[in-house]
């Protein structure tokens, strides 16, 4: 059996409804994403995406990020979108 990837997880946790946004604005966008073990906070601000999980210091975007990101357009003008 193939390894889940990375967007792929984002989006069951759309489908299972684990995306809990927090807060928008024209300067942030907040949500907490329960993953598969915990709940992490994924956010935009200032034209940067980041995220309080472990994988994110080791990569540009996480799972919790690709599903925050799949629910809001803050940067659909940004070139090299994931």
């Amino acid at each position: 059996m193939a390894r889940e990837t990375v967007r792929d997880k984002a989006g069951r946790y759309l489908l299972e409804g684990r995306v809990i946004v927090d807060r928008v604005d024209a300067h942030m966008v907040t949500a907490r994403v329960r993953g598969d073990g915990a709940i992490h906070v994924a956010r935009w601000t200032a034209g940067n995406w980041t995220c309080s999980c472990p994988l994110q210091a080791q990569s540009s975007y996480c799972s919790h990020i690709y599903a925050l990101r799949r629910i809001t357009a803050v940067d659909l003008n940004k070139e090299n979108t994931p």
